[in-house]
């Protein structure tokens, strides 16, 4: 049958590849009708990052909502699937498969992709020539595919404009030679760039959008002078958080335009309402690779779960339409095995009626579309149930991951039972343990279990040791039971806000101490707690975080429209200097002015920002100096810790949050003379401050969403980026105020009992990370086929692991200052 001249190639290998594919079942019927064929000439794919669905008006692109109006186009709403980052996202566009979780950790460093898709189809089946510019992951990913490529980088994202300008250079040249390429790919950075440092509302925002409509209108002037229809493809790969940011699942992270554009009208699937998005058709993101495909005639890439868009097909005669929607069920119906009777037997039953619509001599249009119909509706649950079936997941290896879990939070917390070189090394081995890339998982748990028997002869006592059993320390431990409820994993800033306050005022209530104190003494007290919680009602009312309500004005947004961050910011930084002025010198008063120096400028000129400015210069010489002077001054080292780490806090918060740093400063010096008027015990102290570190976590505008982090200042200082750097200072900035309450807890600890305070806050920080790791492990196994799994759980298990390498992290750093101060200063 592949004889036959009227069939090309790659569709005899479609015909041929499928056993309910034959040529006298639907060719014969129809001998010089060719049902599956080239639809278009050339395609331009415009990938703008970050494109949010609000964004497209005629105010922001005009030429673009000009050709929706005049039918030229098609609008549709994509729905995207999380994690909303650029490398999984790709992956679905080009395969129509649902990327799994890890690739949010590949994102970073992205390898070439070995998964049947649309881009190998083009070249190596229809030998079409594919040129591409942008975003480099694209080149990463398709290494030999491209005829011509030239990647700039997405990472630096002080960058909004260089960005941007390359890639449209690159277009100019190629829109000259229309006839060297017939399929050009786009990928525009600087959209996404402007969110992640000013966010969605910034003044910016509209200025690169009318930059993109220009490169559109472009663009489709100079494919109209072709003879054949052409087609632009406009989309974002993922959408922005109201915040700035992506990796999470609010409405305008995982939705995203998908807009056709034609040289010739497209009245099948024009809209009179486009600009109403409660009309618009909504569709799949990984839908793209299966109408692409139908586009031109390919095959489905063999992993893909979309369905082909036939709203776009409504011009061809409707046997064409029938024959696509065939393909594609058929395409599907290999994701199901022979229990998925509800779908096969619809399946033959629609087959049938089509092939006797064939048979028929008069074919009327309605049944025609009556069947199209029927296979659109097939279509949408197939693909919906494929994308779930493949989203299954191995019981054995989660069994086994929840064992590894357990053991080495075990590990961590009776490593205080060692002695001070073996807790080093114990260290190391959480930190690798709990990344899970060290040894095989098998390899791991036998490793783990021999540690635990030879190293510490381990006993259920050990853990419960000097443990203070009350109904604090009870709250306390079984928080983690929270997880089980996914509205209170987006919501977990609400009660760790209440948490920490009725803290507060429970130790308040139930003190002997506070009943003791009389006169003056008694109302110092009583002042002490009303304003540590003012100042906490301050700080969880800065940003408002989460999911559902993220959207309301907040504190830090007041401050924005007001317009008196210029004011704020200098403030801020010289109360935070006055709050630390008994533990500085000169050196560091002069550092901290240099860095709020830094960060007022840099507001008020956002150009001049990102870069290894004078200012950053002069703070990090200063600081060397200031580190050295002070060791030879014997001053303490954790003071040494804390001057420096709050300049670190100040460089790298948002302009809007660095007045957070001066209000948990300004918490923890009450905080601790509230500690020495009350006395509360000393496993109740210890926990106070652990969620005082989950308040303050959440202070800073973070939440269980990977969208929360502050990208950009992984950038501060740096020219270029550089992995390791960008990766450090983003993880410094997500724990910034955490890590600054352990500090100044520490710092006021008694000289004496310092090391013994330290190794008993530690051993309760173990417990409860232990508690909180085993618990969450018990919640994922639970939910893996919960509706949110990818989108609620598996963020929060990121977050779970976070937390754990920075608790490992903050005992490494301390046990190594033990090393080093035995061994120079002793």
């Amino acid at each position: 049958m592949c004889d036959m001249p009227a069939l090309p190639a790659h569709l005899c290998y479609v015909y041929a590849s499928h056993m309910y594919l034959t040529y006298n079942y639907f060719v014969f019927p129809l001998l010089s009708t060719v049902l599956y064929r080239n639809l278009v000439d050339k395609i331009v794919w415009i990938v703008v990052d970050a494109m949010r669905v609000d964004f497209l008006s005629n105010t922001t692109m005009p030429y673009t909502s000009k050709l929706l109006d005049e039918a030229y186009g098609c609008n549709f709403l994509s729905n995207v699937k999380s994690p909303t980052v650029t490398l999984p996202r790709i992956k679905a566009l080009v395969t129509g498969d649902i990327p799994t979780y890890w690739d949010i950790i590949q994102n970073f460093h992205s390898k070439q992709i070995y998964q049947d898709n649309i881009i190998w189809h083009a070249t190596r089946d229809l030998k079409r020539k594919i040129v591409f510019y942008g975003d480099e992951t694209w080149v990463t990913l398709f290494p030999t595919e491209f005829t011509r490529a030239d990647g700039v980088s997405s990472f630096f994202v002080m960058d909004f404009t260089e960005v941007d300008r390359n890639v449209t250079e690159h277009l100019d040249d190629e829109l000259r030679h229309l006839n060297d390429w017939d399929m050009l790919i786009l990928h525009y950075l600087g959209l996404d760039h402007i969110g992640h440092v000013h966010g969605p509302d910034s003044s910016l925002v509209p200025g690169k959008l009318q930059e993109m409509d220009l490169v559109i209108q472009k663009v489709h002037e100079s494919l109209a002078t072709l003879p054949s229809p052409s087609l632009i493809i406009l989309c974002g790969d993922h959408g922005m958080a109201n915040i700035g940011g992506h990796g999470g699942n609010s409405y305008y992270e995982v939705t995203t335009p998908i807009i056709l554009l034609s040289t010739d009208k497209m009245p099948q699937c024009f809209q009179q309402n486009w600009r109403n998005l409660d009309e618009i058709l909504s569709v799949e993101q990984i839908d793209m690779a299966a109408t692409i495909s139908a586009l031109w005639g390919m095959m489905l890439p063999a992993a893909s779960t979309g369905k082909v868009i036939l709203s776009l097909f409504g011009n061809l005669p409707i046997t064409e339409q029938l024959f696509i929607a065939y393909y594609n069920a058929l395409h599907l119906c290999k994701f199901f095995d022979a229990s998925k009777t509800e779908f096969t037997t619809e399946f033959d039953l629609l087959k049938s009626r089509h092939f006797n619509f064939l048979q028929e001599v008069v074919q009327t249009e309605n049944e025609g579309k009556q069947i199209l119909k029927n296979y659109e509706n097939l279509l949408w649950r197939m693909s919906k149930s494929s994308s779930e079936q493949l989203g299954e997941q191995n019981l054995s290896q989660l069994l086994s991951g929840m064992l590894l879990c357990f053991q080495s939070t075990v590990m961590l917390h009776c490593c205080w039972n060692l002695q001070t070189y073996d807790l080093l090394i114990m260290s190391f081995a959480s930190i690798f343990i709990f990344s899970g890339q060290l040894l095989p998982t098998n390899i791991l748990i036998l490793l783990n279990s021999w540690f635990i028997y030879k190293g510490y002869n381990f006993n259920l006592s050990k853990l419960t040791s000097e443990l203070e059993f009350s109904w604090f320390t009870s709250i306390h431990y079984s928080t983690p039971i929270i997880y089980f409820s996914s509205s209170f994993i987006e919501e977990e800033h609400y009660l760790r806000h209440y948490f920490w306050g009725a803290a507060i005022i429970s130790i308040a209530l139930t003190s002997s101490q506070l009943c003791n104190v009389a006169g003056s003494k008694a109302i110092v007290a009583f002042s002490r707690i009303v304003l540590i919680l003012i100042l906490h009602r301050i700080g969880s009312a800065w940003n408002q975080t989460g999911q559902k309500w993220s959207h309301l004005i907040d504190l830090s947004d007041l401050l924005k429209e007001i317009g008196f961050l210029n004011v704020v910011i200098p403030l801020s930084v010289a109360l935070t200097g006055f709050i630390r002025i008994k533990f500085f010198d000169v050196i560091h008063i002069i550092s901290i002015a240099a860095v709020g120096i830094y960060k007022t400028k840099t507001h008020l000129f956002p150009n001049s920002g990102g870069y290894l400015t004078n200012e950053i210069q002069v703070v990090m010489l200063l600081t060397v100096f200031y580190v050295i002077n002070s060791a030879r001054r014997e001053i303490r080292p954790v003071s040494i810790y804390t001057n420096c780490w709050v300049i670190l806090a100040i460089l790298l918060q948002r302009y809007e949050n660095i007045l957070l740093v001066t209000i948990v400063l300004m918490q923890t010096t009450i905080l601790f003379e509230i500690f020495k008027d009350l006395k509360p015990k000393a496993e109740g102290k210890r926990i106070l401050v652990l969620w005082f570190t989950y308040a303050a976590f959440f202070y800073q505008g973070n939440s269980n969403s990977i969208a929360s982090i502050d990208v950009n200042s992984g950038y501060i200082g740096l020219t270029s980026y550089n992995e390791v750097l960008v990766g450090l200072l983003i993880f410094c900035n997500t724990f910034s105020l955490p890590t600054l309450i352990l500090l100044t807890y520490f710092e006021n600890l008694q000289e004496k009992s310092l090391a013994k305070e330290i190794q008993l806050f530690f051993t309760t920080l173990c417990r409860s990370n232990s508690a909180t790791v085993c618990i969450y492990a018990v919640v994922v196994l639970v939910f893996r086929h919960h509706l949110f799994i990818w989108s609620v759980f598996a963020p929060k298990l990121l977050y779970v692991i976070a937390f754990s390498v920075f608790y490992a992290t903050v005992i490494l750093i301390y046990t190594l200052n033990i090393l080093l101060y035995q061994r120079f200063i002793k």
